[in-house]
């Protein structure tokens, strides 16, 4: 907001009234020079800002007010205005002061447009910039908003797989007991004896095919959910990782579609 010390330094009376003279002359200049040029200078609209400025300030001070609003200030700025003929800029009037208010951020913004030379009228430049500014900040939440939604999905997608590695460990700890209490008792038999609750190779194997086949099937789904994740924000890990990631969730595929074939079907017992 605007104050009384904001547009010009203190000065006495006469010093005050000369250079606010100065500057509203050389504002009806290049409002002037605007008007009967073909094509308008951002330099001669800065020139008009900064007589705007000027008076403003002059306004406030008449009006013993800290603030560029009601009714004294206004009488006070709409004759200053009138006694130099730029009261013909209307609503371009605020516009400039908003520009001249923000102008290192508006000049900023202007050299990085594409034709900063097409962009003089101040309406044209501050609406444009305002909606610039807005558009940038919305960009800046969403993409907080992005990064809040990948952080809390990969979490959800680590505390998966780690209950997913403790099914797996839970089914190899079943699987030692299991073979554990199936395994032959040599205490009460002679050494080189044949047991009967020994398992033959073909029960072995297809006990293993099992366990491969459930362990394959967690793999591969654990696998899809993270290419998953991937794809949808593919700048959240490093492209090594996905290669690495595709190659083993190929291999785990592979594996079990070999598993799920006839060709691993492993042949019966001799009776």
């Amino acid at each position: 907001m605007a104050t009384l010390n904001d547009d010009a330094p203190r000065e006495s009376g006469t010093h005050r009234r000369s250079n606010l003279h100065a500057a509203l002359v050389a504002g009806r200049e290049a409002y002037q020079s605007i008007k009967e040029s073909q094509r308008q200078l951002w330099a001669d609209w800065l020139v008009v800002g900064r007589a705007l400025k000027r008076a403003r300030s002059e306004a406030m001070h008449l009006a013993s007010t800290n603030k560029p609003s009601g009714r004294r200030y206004s009488t006070e700025m709409s004759r200053l205005l009138a006694e130099y003929g730029l009261d013909e800029l209307g609503k371009a009037a605020s516009h400039l002061l908003n520009v001249m208010d923000h102008l290192p951020a508006v000049e900023e913004w202007r050299s990085k447009q594409p034709d900063p030379d097409a962009l003089n009228h101040p309406s044209w430049v501050w609406q444009r910039f305002s909606r610039s500014s807005r558009g940038q900040d919305d960009k800046n939440k969403k993409k907080h908003q992005r990064d809040r939604s990948l952080a809390a999905q990969i979490k959800e997608l680590k505390r998966e797989l780690e209950h997913r590695d403790a099914r797996i460990l839970e089914l190899e700890e079943e699987k030692q007991s299991h073979q554990s209490s199936e395994a032959p008792d040599t205490a009460n038999h002679d050494v080189g004896k044949d047991e009967e609750d020994d398992l033959s190779p073909a029960q072995k194997l297809r006990r293993m095919k099992d366990s491969l086949v459930i362990l394959a099937g967690q793999a591969v789904d654990c696998a899809g959910d993270f290419q998953s994740v991937i794809k949808e924000y593919p700048a959240a890990i490093s492209r090594e990782a996905i290669s690495q990631v595709n190659q083993a969730a190929k291999m785990w595929q592979n594996l079990q579609k070999v598993l799920n074939t006839s060709i691993f079907e492993t042949k019966s017992d001799p009776a």
